[in-house]
């Protein structure tokens, strides 16, 4: 769109001496730096246990128990059972990888319910 200014008659162009055609845009593109994670430091880090005094920290600020057991526990069990903490798709998933994580479900419910009690 231009708009006509400075000295002239009014009408058509070329009947003004000056016009303008402004234009703006906006672009926004996010930016990502992924660093390189196929290093031995990142490899040891992930497969390293999670040290007790994280456990510790966050029961002393009050995190609720079950939070604390669904991010720090992997497995329990009593006895010769054990419970996995792997949630899976009932659609991909074995029946059996199903059962072993509703176990530790119930079983996490029932300590955390005892422990309120």
């Amino acid at each position: 769109m231009n708009i006509p200014f400075g000295p002239g008659p009014l009408g058509p162009p070329p009947a003004h001496l000056y016009s303008a055609a402004p234009n703006a845009s906006v672009s926004i593109q996010p930016s990502f730096a992924i660093d390189q994670q196929d290093t031995q430091q990142f490899t040891l880090g992930m497969l390293r246990p999670v040290d007790p005094n994280y456990w510790e920290y966050y029961w002393h600020r009050e995190y609720g128990p079950r939070v604390l057991i669904n991010t720090f526990v992997q497995q329990m069990g009593e006895g010769l059972s054990h419970y996995d903490n792997t949630p899976c798709a009932p659609a991909v998933d074995s029946k059996s990888s199903c059962e072993s994580y509703d176990a530790f479900t119930k079983y996490v419910d029932g300590l955390v319910g005892d422990a309120v009690s």
